[in-house]
This record gives structure tokens, C-alpha cells and sequence, in this order.
């Protein structure tokens, strides 16, 4: 009896020691960020937005109808962040946070955001003055995209130890002076095929550039607004979006149709084109809608698109919509921002990994 007992103890001393030592392992290979390391294999669409607490909310969905809160204390920001997902499927978010603070990081699924942010560098906290856009390099490094006092900026993000902006890439040749920029600038990332575009002065500009040696070699720029031109409507203004599935590129743009005889009242529309490279554009669909002040984008192919813009001038929740090939719907509010509106007339941004 009495051995039974010691036997009874030690066990109960081995299972206690085997535990601490598994925590303190998880503790030691995994700081801060201590959701799953190995990423995940689905590929759902995430949203993240300011809500009108000024709070950012991320949002998830398999099918683009049915939403989900993801877990995570909500951070209070100026500005949406960009989202992009590593090799093996750890999301990470850069955004401004609010006032005077600083740029900060967060990593997670898709479902799931650590709730300790990572502060860049030393915080460049009048560094970005509009939401981001990021793309993944390779390893810990990454491309960022954001409005640096209406200017388009893009640097090289380095999130191993000690993380920071590490250098400015922008690209400067052939396009027009770069400033009057609206909104933030887009970036997409397709097999290492990336695309930068800003809006200025109702033109869109782009450039094209290949990942060589972890780095961005740019090619010359070009004026989408004068290489796609659309009888009978402007060039685009507003905002504008990028996105990329496995074959193509798309870009979303809104145009002001040109009033018709006697019309008192401005009527916009929204255009998608794709293009396998990035220079020669297609027109996909288009519908009608209102004058964004933010707009973002996610295709799963050219059956399956959800494109959500937000006005300026109208309070109250965005418009979502979903082309599925051949007709557009409207979907519901509701369901995609749950209990939370968004900040009507603030940026945010749809990402879909591949």
C-alpha cells in the first residue's frame, strides 16, 4: 500500500514536471506569437477594418457570405492595415496605430490574431499616413506600400530581431511626379511578379517588377488611366484596388459616367480588369455604384470576386458586392461586419491567400 502511494506520487511529480517543461518549452520557441507556428492550409477571405469606435476588426469567411469574428484584442489605430501571408500561411498585419504611436505588426491565422502587437524599429510614427499594403518576399522579409505625405512610398520590412523598415524601393521611373496621391498605394504579389499603383490627379499609375535576390527590380511605369481608356465614362477616381488568383491580376477602379443630355445627377461606376502580366488590361464586368473614398478587392477567379467600397460623403456601412461570373449581388452588411460597423469613409482591406 504504502509503495503503491510512492508510485502514485512520483507519477503524479513526473506528469507536473513533464508540463512545465512543455510550457516552458512553447514560451521558448515561440515569443511573442504563440498561435500555431505551422500556419494553415485554408485559404478563406479575410477583412480587416476600423470600426466607428476606431477599434481594428478582423472578419473571416469560407464562402464570401456566411462571417465570423476572428479572435484577438481589438487595437485602436488610425489606419487599416495591409495583409499578407507567408510560406507556410502565418498572416501578418502592418497598420498605423492611433495618434502618435507608432507602426506596429501583428502575426495570426485567419481566424485567430495574437494580441501583443510588435512595434517596427523605432516606430517611424510619423512615417505612414494612410492605411498599407504588403506583399511577402521570402523569409521574414516583405514590401510595403503606404502614403507618405501624398506621396507613394514602398520600403523592405525585415520582421526577424530587430525588426524594421530596412530600405526605401520606391520605384521613380517613367511615371509622373509622384504626390497628390489618394488614398494609399496598391501592391500585389503573383509568383513574384509585383504590381505597385496610385491614384493622383484622376490618374492611375502602375509598375511592374520581379522579386531577384530578394529584392524589387522595377520596370517602367505607365498611366492605366491613358492605356485603358473607356468610351463614354472618366478616368478613374475615388479609389482604386489590386488583387491576384492563381493566373491573373485584377484591378478595380470607379468611373464617372459622362452625364447624358438634361441628367442633374452624377452617376459612377464600378470596372474590374485582369491581365496575366500586369501591363495589358481586359475588361471583365463593370456595375453601377457610388464615388469610393476607399476601396479593396479579392478574387478567387473570375468567378468569384467580392469587391467592398465606402464613400466619403455617406455614413453607415459600406458596399459589398460579389460577381459570380455573370451577375453582381449585394451582400449583406450585416453579416459581413457583424456587430461592429465600419468607419464609413476609412479604408480597410479584403485578402484572400493563395
Amino acid at each position: 500500500m504504502k509503495m503503491k502511494k510512492i508510485l502514485n506520487i512520483s507519477n503524479t511529480f513526473t506528469w507536473i514536471l513533464i508540463s512545465i517543461l512543455v510550457l516552458i518549452g512553447l514560451s521558448a520557441c515561440c515569443p511573442p506569437f504563440c498561435i500555431n507556428q505551422n500556419g494553415d492550409t485554408k485559404n478563406p477571405y479575410v477583412f480587416a477594418y476600423v470600426d466607428t469606435s476606431w477599434n481594428l476588426r478582423f472578419r473571416w469567411s469560407d464562402d464570401g457570405t456566411t462571417w465570423s469574428a476572428a479572435a484577438g484584442t481589438p487595437q485602436n489605430v488610425d489606419f487599416a492595415p495591409g495583409i499578407d501571408t507567408d510560406d507556410v500561411g502565418i498572416y501578418l498585419a502592418i497598420f498605423k496605430a492611433s495618434g502618435s504611436y507608432p507602426v506596429r505588426v501583428l502575426r495570426g491565422l485567419y481566424n485567430s490574431w495574437d494580441n501583443t502587437p510588435r512595434t517596427v524599429g523605432d516606430g517611424h510614427p510619423n512615417e505612414i499616413h494612410s492605411g498599407t499594403s504588403i506583399v511577402h518576399i521570402e523569409g521574414e522579409k516583405w514590401l510595403v506600400a503606404y502614403n507618405h505625405y501624398n506621396q507613394a512610398k514602398v520600403v523592405i520590412y525585415d520582421n526577424s530581431y530587430p525588426q524594421d523598415f530596412k530600405a526605401e524601393v520606391t520605384p521613380v521611373s517613367g511615371v509622373a511626379a509622384n504626390n497628390n496621391l489618394i488614398d494609399k498605394p496598391a501592391l500585389v504579389n503573383r509568383n513574384g511578379k509585383i504590381i505597385v499603383s496610385w491614384l493622383m490627379n484622376n490618374q492611375l499609375q502602375m509598375v511592374t517588377g520581379d522579386i531577384q535576390g530578394g529584392n524589387p527590380v522595377w520596370q517602367p511605369g505607365y498611366l492605366f488611366s491613358a492605356n485603358v481608356p473607356e468610351q463614354g465614362f472618366g478616368p478613374p477616381i475615388g479609389a482604386h484596388a489590386l488583387a491576384r488568383d492563381r493566373q491573373r491580376f485584377y484591378v478595380a477602379v470607379v468611373r464617372q459616367r459622362d452625364p447624358l443630355p438634361g441628367e442633374q445627377i452624377s452617376h459612377y461606376f464600378l470596372f474590374i480588369y485582369t491581365s496575366d502580366n500586369g501591363l495589358n488590361w481586359a475588361r471583365l464586368t463593370y456595375r453601377e455604384t457610388r464615388n469610393p473614398q476607399s476601396m479593396s478587392i479579392a478574387a478567387r477567379g473570375t468567378n468569384d470576386i467580392i469587391v467592398i467600397l465606402s464613400s466619403p460623403i455617406v455614413t453607415g456601412p459600406a458596399n459589398s458586392y460579389r460577381f459570380d461570373g455573370s451577375n453582381w449581388t449585394v451582400l449583406d452588411n450585416s453579416m459581413v461586419f457583424g456587430s461592429y460597423p465600419i468607419n464609413a469613409g476609412h479604408d480597410f482591406t479584403l485578402y484572400l491567400r493563395y
